[in-house]
């Protein structure tokens, strides 16, 4: 039981070990990766979280300024980036980051390590002590409003009635005021009246003394007021709070939500076969800073050879007049020693002119074989087929043979090969008493016994797979 229980966990394992060498490459795996992107595909504020997702990018957009919705979320100008493996190309979509209210809330508590709050503004205008309303005919029990400049809690409130403002008497109700006759903790009575069409109502608010209300979280429609640049609750954000808000989008408790700045819509990814992979990227990153280098040496080899060129043009003209001079004042050993300066600071800057155009060659013929004996990366294409490497497959021929436990299987078999032989006909003679014998001869029975040797293989293997499925759940 153990040997069969062995064989069969010894070949699924060759199966396994087999198939996963041979289908690894076609695997795709999301990879995300850190905050620092090369600049060929994607900007330096890279959100956190979201920096590559399967190949795509996703960073603020430079000068972005965020704004506030109704609802307390803040929405900042952000894009994402791709290389797109169709066309090939860099595709680039504008979109917004959405951050919900609750989150800011949460990542504003959270401190560095010298306890001090790591986005102080922005807890301060999610928390301190809430507007105080002044007393009205709507407010309820239990409400701390303004009376007067004071601070009262609402302990009480009963509907007077209501008049018609064409009566007199009606005329003369009107609110009261709290005045300070009235002393600390001593209830006090309020009437509020309101007037609706024609209609004169009234409310007597019963009132007491309280304390302020702690500083804490702060309804939402102060909070987006306080958020707002205007003080109005929507559009820009406080030109104050763009910084931490940027800094938040790089936190590394951010989850980033993203919209589409076109529709509204929530964000939505394009096919995952379109996108190159993290390592296609990077391929594709380390091409572009190759071609810079070139492009920078290439720039700077001609700078040279154009300096060289001026010198060499102005050192020829000098050494041509002082020639010129001395040819025309044969005598005079003045202008035969200037001339003959001249003529050698022209050589001079002709030689330097020539290795200049030499280094220029050189330089190019150089990278003309680098091309020619590298593979640039280049944006990839999806046109080019993925293709699997069997070779390592095909080197394990022969190498498990004699390495164990994978030629268990080998080794059992050798012991059974003895008992195989070519099937034969049983044909014997029988002995019997008084010397007489009895031939048999079962050739008769060959086609029943083909059948019954198919029968006997076809059980063999479902009762070998059945016991391989009791096996490995565990069915006893």
């Amino acid at each position: 039981m153990k040997i069969k229980k062995v064989l069969l966990a010894v070949s699924f394992l060759m199966i396994f070990a087999t198939a996963s060498s041979a289908f690894a490459p076609l695997a795709y795996i999301a990879a995300v990766v850190g905050p620092e992107l090369a600049p060929y595909v994607a900007g330096s504020a890279v959100i956190h979280g979201a920096a590559a997702i399967a190949g795509l990018y996703y960073y603020l957009r430079d000068g972005g300024r965020s704004s506030v919705t109704p609802d307390g979320k803040i929405k900042t100008p952000a894009e994402v980036q791709w290389i797109d493996l169709k066309e090939p190309a860099v595709k680039t979509k504008p979109l917004n980051t959405e951050t919900s209210l609750d989150l800011i809330r949460a990542l504003t508590e959270k401190k560095d390590p010298n306890d001090n709050y790591i986005y102080p503004a922005l807890r301060n205008a999610l928390n301190g002590i809430p507007e105080i309303p002044s007393l009205n005919y709507n407010t309820g029990i239990g409400q701390i409003v303004t009376v007067n400049g004071s601070i009262r809690r609402v302990t009480a409130a009963v509907t007077g009635g209501s008049c018609s403002i064409w009566e007199p008497w009606c005329a003369g109700i009107s609110a009261t005021q709290v005045t300070a006759s009235y002393p600390d903790g001593t209830p006090q009575q309020v009437t509020i009246t309101k007037t609706e069409g024609n209609t004169r109502y009234w409310k007597d608010f019963t009132l007491a003394s309280t304390a302020p209300p702690p500083p804490g979280p702060l309804p939402l429609t102060q909070v987006v007021r306080n958020l707002s640049a205007d003080g109005t609750g929507t559009g820009l954000v406080n030109q104050a709070l763009q910084n931490e808000i940027n800094r938040m989008h790089q936190d590394p408790d951010y989850v980033p939500t993203f919209s589409d700045e076109t529709t509204g819509l929530p964000h939505a990814a394009p096919p995952l076969g379109d996108i190159a992979t993290p390592k296609q990227v990077a391929d594709y990153n380390k091409a572009g800073k190759a071609q810079d280098a070139q492009n920078a040496a290439s720039a700077a080899q001609a700078a040279a050879v154009s300096a060289a060129q001026t010198a060499a043009t102005g050192a020829n003209n000098r050494a041509a007049a002082a020639n010129a001079a001395a040819a025309a004042n044969p005598g005079d050993a003045g202008l035969a020693a200037a001339a003959a300066a001249a003529q050698a600071a022209a050589d001079a800057a002709n030689a330097a002119l020539a290795k200049a155009l030499a280094d220029q060659a050189g330089g190019a013929a150089e990278d003309a074989q680098k091309e020619e004996d590298e593979t640039v990366a280049e944006i990839p294409s999806s046109d080019t087929p993925a293709t699997i490497d069997m070779a390592p497959l095909h080197a394990l021929k022969g190498a498990l043979d004699n390495t164990y436990p994978f030629n268990l299987p080998g080794v059992i078999s050798g012991y059974y090969q003895k008992f195989v032989a070519n099937p034969e006909t049983p044909v014997f003679d029988l002995p019997l008493p008084l010397g007489q014998t009895l031939h048999i001869d079962l050739s008769v029975m060959e086609p029943i016994a083909i059948l019954f040797r198919y029968m006997i293989g076809i059980v063999t293997t479902v009762g070998a797979l059945a016991y391989m499925v009791h096996f490995f759940r565990g069915i006893s």
